[in-house]
């Protein structure tokens, strides 16, 4: 009989739910309204290679990351180990919101100069941090924005 295969966790997730599951998370030092989600590492061969999207909101600034070093199910022996650490960082500018659409039928967008768009969830975290301030984004510990 095959192994099944690997199944990823979906949908961004608060920091508060990683940090149970996931070892290095905390290291990273994200601030606590910060949200993750889950996705094959590509720069080391995809799975069982993980890293995680990193998204959080601060002094009006929307921070957008990657972090890397983590492996599902593989041995010592067979992981080259990799500290967690984050890469490819960017920052927009709450100021630089062009467009907000988190209405309706269509899926949330967020636009921002430089022809820079977010969708899904990730606009509807900006708009609720923009409805209530940081914990206006915040979510339940245990149930993950799918959109």
């Amino acid at each position: 009989m095959a192994d099944a295969p690997l199944v990823l966790p979906t949908g961004w997730r608060p920091l508060s739910y990683w940090a149970r599951t996931q070892d290095g998370i905390t290291q990273l030092d994200l601030p606590a309204t910060t949200f993750l989600r889950c996705v094959e590492d590509s720069s080391r061969g995809g799975l069982p290679y993980l890293a995680f999207e990193v998204f959080w909101i601060e002094s009006s600034v929307v921070h957008l990351a990657t972090a890397t070093g983590w492996a599902l199910e593989l041995d010592s022996d067979d992981d080259p180990s990799e500290e967690p650490h984050l890469t490819a960082q960017t920052e927009l500018r709450l100021d630089d919101l062009e467009t907000l659409e988190v209405d309706g039928d269509a899926e949330p967008s967020a636009e921002f100069a430089g022809q820079v768009r977010l969708s899904g969830a990730l606009a509807l975290l900006i708009h609720n941090h923009l409805d209530g301030g940081p914990t206006g984004y915040a979510n339940s510990d245990y149930e993950p924005l799918e959109a």
